[in-house]
């Protein structure tokens, strides 16, 4: 279609039109058809497709190809058998993972596709279509599809949040993005805590947590400080997500795991402010029927709205839990402040 002078096109994915001022591009675009090889297109060509991928216009089918190798993730209920190449890709990509022998007892085993083609990575489950993402997004888009497949199967509730146990109980970590849960759960784990998760926790219906152990995600602005406490992080790759972010993954050492659902003993939201002026973190009392609804605006449900169950959870979820907002200035002493009180 042309509009304004221009060729666009509708892209009922995220329904918006795009904009194609590249003649290479719009021939390429209307030679696409099922069947199409996506090797034939110059190497130029790669940002349009993996834009087009995103945004609903095509996908690849990598089932055609042999795959090179394949390693097995699990991750709790859920395993995941990796294939697909060429090897320094799969490397890459598993490297943020321990791999496992066999599947956990009762984990529901999923074969998710990777296959590289010079800047451009094809990610999928297997017999299904696959996204194009560029090689250096991969290791991120992996993550994000596994993830993605996770939340896909839940029966209950999703929250975005940390999910660490102590001695004496689960405590969920909620904030803004920024808001340090990530570099809190590290700092907590230096207190001997064990992690169910940092990003995703799962919600039963009678109000317990359970964490999906995907690997931490340590953003740029802590790594530094991170290096302190964890020398090794220094040496992790460095990731560049889709939306221009550059992050680390650290896998959750098995040791540090927290396994199986748990009854949440706080939900702690977190409040830090580099430039806070009171010396200690302090924790103060958060309203029930707040942290009810910030949590829903955290919340994710695998039919896309709320039901009588979900709010029956998250309400066995927050009844059940003290509620508190954590101020804090450094992770060290908030880690320190939770133990001493959680711990």
């Amino acid at each position: 279609m042309r509009l304004g002078g221009a060729d666009v096109i509708f892209s009922p994915g995220n329904q918006r039109l795009l904009q194609i001022d590249d003649p290479a591009a719009l021939k390429a675009l209307s030679s696409l058809k099922d069947g199409t090889d996506i090797r034939q297109f110059q190497p130029e060509l790669s940002p349009w497709l993996v834009q087009w991928s995103r945004a609903g216009l095509i996908c690849a089918d990598p089932a055609e190809e042999p795959f090179e190798r394949e390693s097995r993730v699990d991750l709790g209920a859920n395993t995941f058998v990796i294939q697909g190449g060429p090897d320094n890709l799969l490397n890459a990509c598993l490297a943020p993972y321990h791999l496992a022998e066999n599947a956990s007892s009762g984990s529901l085993t999923t074969r998710v596709t990777v296959r590289g083609h010079g800047a451009i990575t094809a990610i999928g489950t297997a017999g299904q279509p696959a996204h194009l993402t560029f090689a250096e997004n991969a290791v991120c888009d992996l993550r994000n599809h596994i993830l993605g497949l996770i939340l896909a199967r839940i029966q209950g509730p999703a929250l975005h949040c940390a999910a660490l146990r102590s001695a004496t109980g689960t405590v969920l970590l909620v904030g803004e993005p920024g808001a340090g849960k990530s570099t809190l759960t590290l700092a907590l784990m230096q207190q001997g805590w064990s992690v169910a998760g940092d990003d995703v926790t799962l919600i039963s219906g009678n109000g317990e947590a359970s964490g999906v152990p995907l690997p931490l995600t340590i953003k740029q602005p802590a790594w530094s400080l991170i290096e302190t406490w964890m020398p090794e992080t220094a040496d992790l790759p460095a990731q560049e997500r889709a939306d221009g972010a550059t992050l680390k993954y650290l896998p959750i050492p098995p040791d540090k795991t927290a396994n199986g659902a748990a009854k949440v003993q706080a939900i702690i939201k977190l409040a830090r402010n580099p430039d806070l002026t009171v010396a200690q973190p302090n924790l103060t009392h958060w309203d029930k029927i707040a942290a009810m609804t910030d949590l829903f605006a955290e919340g994710h449900h695998p039919s896309g709205v709320a039901d009588a169950d979900m709010v029956a959870a998250m309400i066995a979820l927050v009844e059940g839990a003290q509620c508190r907002t954590l101020s804090y200035a450094e992770a060290e002493e908030a880690a320190t402040l939770l133990a001493e009180t959680y711990g």
